[in-house]
C-alpha cells in the first residue's frame, strides 16, 4: 500500500503554508496544551474559518481598493480641474531714493545697495478640459474594468481557499480511513503470528519458521505504513491549524474519520460548462481584461486630437520697500495682483509617437483577445477533464465496492480456516496481501472521487 499516493494533496501545502505561516505569525503564542479541549470541526466549519482570515483575499481586497481609487481618479478627471498652486519667497533689494520713473529711471546700482527686503510670489493655474475626444471617457471605463475585474479576483481567490480546505479535509479523513485499515491488518497478522508461535512451541509439523517469517514480514511492513500515516495524519491536522488561523499548540480534529461515496445524479459535460460561463471568475476577469485594452487603445487613438477647455490663473507678488510701479507698458515681476481666463486648444504635434503608442496598443488588444480564447480552451479542457474523473471514480466505485466484498470475506475464512489448521501460512498471508491491495484501492477511488467532486466544483467557479 503506497500512502503517498494517497496524499496528492500534501505537496500543494508545502507551497501553501508557508504563505499562511508569514501571514499569521500573530497566532504562533505558546499556550498550556494540557488545559486546551480538542476542537472538532466539520468541513463547513474548516472553510468558513479560512475564508475569514485568508491573506489571499485580504491581498484581493487591497488590490480592488487600488482599482477603485483609480477609477475615482479617472472619474473626477472630467468633472474637476487640475490645479496647480505655487509660492515663491525671498529678499530683493529695496528701491533707493530718487530712482522711480519720476526721475525716468536713472542709473540705480541696485546690487550694490545694502538695504533689502522681503519677497513673496503666489501663482494659482487651473486648467479644465471640456472635451478631449474620448481620452477622459475612455480611461474611465477602462478603470471601470479594472474595478469588476478586481472583484473578480476576490471570488477567483475565495475559490481556492476552499479548494484548499475541502482537500486537506479529505486528505485527513482519508488517513483515518488508511489507519483503521493498518491497525485491522496488524490486529490479523498479530493473531496469526500467535497461532504459529503456538504451533511452533508445540513443534506441530504442520509449519515453520518460514511460515512464521512470512507472517512477520507482512506484519513489519504493515506498522512501517501505519507510522507514515500517523505522521501525515499530524501533518495535515498542522495545516488545519494554519488554515483556521490557530495557535499551532491547539489540539484539533474533523468529525469525519471516513470517505463515503455520495450518491448523486450527475448532469452532462455541457451543463457544467454552461456554468462556468455565468460563473466562473476567471471568465469574467478575461473578459474585463480585453474590455480594459480596447478602452486603452481607443484613449491612445484620442491622444491624435486636440484639446479643448478652459484655462485660469491668478498672480500675486509682494516686495514691500519696492515701488508699486502702475505702468500697463512696464513689466513689474514684485509688486503684481492679477487674474485672467481663457480658452484653450492643446494639441501633442509628436504624431510619429502618437502613433507608435497607438499601434502598440492596439497590439496589445488583439494579444488579449488570443489570450482570453486559449485560455477559455484551457478551462475547457480543465472542465471536461475534472467531469471525467467524477464520472469515472463514480462508475468504478461498485466494482472497487464488489472487489472488496469479495476479499473481505476472503480473508475472513482464511483467518478463520488457519486458526483450525486447515489453511497453510503462505494462503493466509497471500489473503492480507490480497485484501490490502483491494482495500487501498478502494479508498483510493473513495479519496479521488472527493477530490474530483472538489476539482469539478473549482472548475465551474462553484464551492
Amino acid at each position: 500500500m503506497n500512502v503517498i499516493q494517497h496524499t496528492k494533496f500534501l505537496w500543494l501545502l508545502l507551497f501553501f503554508i508557508p504563505i499562511m505561516v508569514c501571514a499569521q505569525d500573530e497566532v504562533i503564542e505558546k499556550t498550556d496544551t494540557t488545559t486546551q479541549p480538542k476542537l472538532v470541526v466539520t468541513l463547513e466549519d474548516l472553510i468558513s474559518k479560512t475564508l475569514e482570515i485568508s491573506p489571499q483575499i485580504s491581498s484581493g481586497q487591497y488590490s480592488l481598493e487600488e482599482a477603485q481609487a483609480n477609477y475615482a481618479r479617472a472619474s473626477r478627471a472630467g468633472i474637476l480641474p487640475k490645479v496647480d498652486f505655487s509660492v515663491y519667497g525671498g529678499v530683493v533689494p529695496d528701491t533707493p531714493d530718487n530712482i522711480g520713473p519720476d526721475f525716468n529711471f536713472p542709473s540705480s546700482g541696485l546690487f550694490d545697495n545694502d538695504s533689502w527686503g522681503p519677497f513673496i510670489r503666489m501663482k494659482l493655474e487651473a486648467i479644465q478640459p471640456i472635451y478631449t475626444f474620448g481620452k477622459i471617457s475612455n480611461l474611465k471605463k477602462a478603470a471601470s474594468m479594472g474595478v469588476l475585474a478586481g472583484q473578480e479576483d476576490i471570488t477567483r481567490a475565495r475559490n481556492e481557499m476552499i479548494l484548499h480546505a475541502k482537500k486537506a479535509y479529505y486528505t485527513l479523513a482519508n488517513l483515518y480511513s488508511y489507519l483503521d485499515f493498518v491497525e485491522d491488518l496488524i490486529g490479523r497478522a498479530q493473531k496469526a503470528v500467535d497461532i504459529v508461535q503456538d504451533k511452533l512451541e508445540k513443534r506441530s509439523s504442520e509449519v515453520t519458521d518460514i511460515d512464521l517469517m512470512r507472517i512477520e514480514v507482512f506484519q513489519s511492513e504493515t506498522k512501517r505504513k501505519k507510522i507514515e500515516i500517523e505522521h501525515n495524519i499530524e501533518f495535515v491536522q498542522m495545516t488545519l491549524k494554519i488554515l483556521m488561523g490557530l495557535p499551532r499548540e491547539t489540539p484539533v480534529d474533523i468529525v469525519d474519520h471516513r470517505i463515503r461515496m455520495q450518491e448523486k445524479t450527475m448532469e452532462g459535460v455541457d451543463h457544467f460548462l454552461y456554468i462556468a460561463k455565468n460563473k466562473r471568475p476567471e471568465i469574467k476577469q478575461l473578459d474585463y481584461l480585453v474590455q480594459a485594452k480596447k478602452y486603452l487603445m481607443q484613449e491612445k487613438k484620442a491622444q491624435l486630437k486636440p484639446d479643448f477647455g478652459i484655462a485660469g490663473e491668478w498672480n500675486f507678488g509682494s516686495a514691500p520697500g519696492r515701488e508699486d510701479i502702475d505702468n500697463p507698458f512696464l513689466v513689474n515681476s514684485y509688486n503684481i495682483h492679477n487674474a485672467g481666463g481663457t480658452l484653450f486648444l492643446k494639441q501633442n504635434l509628436s504624431f510619429h509617437r502618437l502613433d507608435a503608442d497607438y499601434k502598440k496598443s492596439r497590439a496589445a488588444f488583439e494579444k488579449s483577445k488570443a489570450d482570453q480564447q486559449a485560455a477559455l480552451q484551457g478551462i475547457e479542457v480543465q472542465i471536461r477533464n475534472a467531469y471525467t474523473e467524477v464520472v469515472a471514480k463514480y462508475d468504478s466505485f461498485e466494482h472497487s465496492k464488489v472487489a472488496f466484498k469479495k476479499v473481505r470475506s476472503w480473508v475472513l475464512a482464511t483467518t478463520l480456516n488457519f486458526g483450525v489448521g486447515v489453511v497453510p501460512p503462505k494462503e493466509l498471508v497471500e489473503a492480507f496481501v490480497a485484501y490490502s491491495k483491494v482495500k487501498n484501492e478502494y479508498l483510493d477511488t473513495l479519496y479521488d472521487y472527493q477530490i474530483a467532486v472538489a476539482n469539478l466544483e473549482f472548475a465551474v467557479g462553484g464551492d
